[in-house]
């Protein structure tokens, strides 16, 4: 029987030998591409298996397990350096030993790892990763990679997992919103992301749905920032690895780039960016002199952290107006405050973070974890980020703000000044805004005047969904495509 030929080569064979009773080889091109041939004694039948090598430069080790094909990730440690490695993993084919099957599979193995390894390498961008194809790679990196013999064996390892969607296959509609499936038909709902510029959530548990949407929006090259008060969507970052979820969608899982902010680390109040009078709200002051003793060296000095304020409170001199006992009450009051808030008001902070990358493959998920035992270091975080990213934004500068829990933090029975502070800057934002609460009462009726689409939550993932100049329809909403 003549042997088959292989097509894109060259082809140099690297290894031969007994694979329990199979004969197997491994062939290598310049491309970086390693043929895994496993072929039985009478050579009637044969079990190819293609990978693609890319080389890394960065830390790769969390962006690979996001990426939607198999793939193995091979680190060598040398004394002085280390290289990284990532093996793309094509599908793995029982065929006929005939020449026109093994070309035909051969050749479609090939056009789908150019067309996954070029959208991966970009999708790394987004993680500021760098990725080169086996060309691109530098000599030393080519050579340790085939020093040792015991690497070879990376490229046999066998695809036991379940046949996923491959990015080669994903369609992802960049326009649209894939929400779910019509209840009735089981057909896809797909609607324009123009009718989520004002988007409101009801219903007890809206983090599934919520999850939906900053999927959408990443898909569509936009970049989220959402409060939370838990570290559950950190997963984000990885597939929903489900096979079920996978043919449900009819697409491949995918994770997305996510950066977390703590408050404190990034994430702080500028004193002098709150509304007037909200700081002494803050801190309860009933007594009149003290409030407004407080709201005069604010507004005259306008400083930007708490140890500004305690600054000028002590070159503070008493007059007419403010004794020396008024002044040193507010000391006292204003001290014991940055005992109880560390690391809230330190000043002034950059929002240009949340805006990095925009346009990039997919958009980046912003997460600022917000601290569920006090409501008021929240109420204050939550405006002064509103605040910069509504003076940062533009015509060509927009991310999408999800809030959940509205009515925890600004209930419409609020009637202070930082409740009035964030409503009106909520009147000014040019960005896609989600809200989430538990039911319609609890928000301001102005605010629910402005949306443009409305979804209620019922059981079993069941959406009664309300667009602004439309019909109402319910649908059941989708899996997620990132791991929960």
């Amino acid at each position: 029987m003549i042997d088959v030929e292989y097509p894109n080569g060259p082809w140099k064979k690297l290894f031969f030998g007994d694979y329990d009773e199979y004969s197997l080889s491994l062939y290598f091109n310049q491309e970086g591409f390693i043929i895994s041939e496993i072929l039985n004694r009478e050579k009637t039948k044969i079990v190819l298996y293609i990978s693609q090598i890319i080389g890394i430069f960065g830390d790769a080790e969390t962006f690979v397990e996001t990426i939607p094909r198999n793939a193995i990730f091979l680190l060598q440690h040398g004394t002085k350096s280390n290289q990284k490695y990532l093996f793309l993993l094509g599908d793995q084919e029982v065929l006929n030993y005939v020449q026109k099957d093994i070309s035909d599979f051969v050749n479609d193995q090939f056009k789908k790892l150019k067309k996954d390894a070029k959208g991966i390498i970009n999708i790394a961008s987004s993680y500021e990763i760098n990725l080169k194809d086996y060309s691109e790679l530098p000599l030393d990196m080519k050579t340790t990679l085939f020093s040792n013999p015991l690497g070879l064996f990376s490229f046999v390892t066998q695809n036991r997992q379940p046949k996923i969607f491959s990015g080669a296959k994903q369609q992802f509609n960049q326009k649209d919103f894939f929400l779910g499936f019509y209840k009735a038909t089981n057909e896809k709902v797909n609607e324009p992301i123009d009718i989520f510029d004002t988007t409101f959530l009801f219903g007890p548990n809206s983090e599934k749905c919520m999850r939906v949407l900053i999927e959408n929006f990443a898909l569509n090259k936009e970049n989220t920032l959402v409060f939370t008060y838990d570290d559950s969507l950190m997963s984000i970052k990885y597939p929903n690895e489900n096979p079920e979820v996978q043919e449900k969608n009819q697409n491949a899982s995918i994770g997305f780039p996510v950066v977390a902010y703590n408050i404190g680390d990034k994430i702080c109040v500028n004193l002098s960016d709150l509304p007037n009078n909200s700081f002494q709200e803050l801190l309860e002051i009933k007594s009149k002199i003290i409030f407004d003793l407080i709201g005069f060296v604010l507004k005259e000095k306008q400083p930007a952290t708490i140890d500004n304020l305690i600054k000028d409170l002590e070159e503070l001199q008493p007059n007419g107006e403010y004794t020396s006992y008024n002044i040193n009450l507010v000391q006292r009051i204003v001290n014991l405050t940055k005992l109880q808030y560390p690391g809230v008001f330190l000043g002034d902070f950059s929002v240009s973070d949340f805006f990095k990358n925009l346009g990039s493959n997919y958009g980046s998920v912003n997460i600022i974890k917000l601290d569920k035992k006090n409501k008021q270091v929240n109420r204050v975080i939550v405006y002064n980020v509103l605040k910069k990213v509504v003076e940062f934004s533009g015509s060509d500068a927009k991310i999408a703000l999800f809030f959940p829990n509205l009515s925890n933090l600004f209930s419409r029975t609020d009637k202070d000044s930082l409740v009035a502070g964030f409503y009106d800057l909520l009147s000014q934002c040019k960005n896609q805004l989600v809200f989430a609460a538990s039911v319609e009462v609890d928000l301001d009726s102005q605010l629910l005047n402005k949306s443009t689409a409305k979804l209620s939550l019922l059981e079993n993932d069941e959406i009664g969904i309300s667009i602004k100049d439309s019909k109402p329809f319910r649908f059941i909403l989708r899996p997620t495509y990132s791991k929960v």
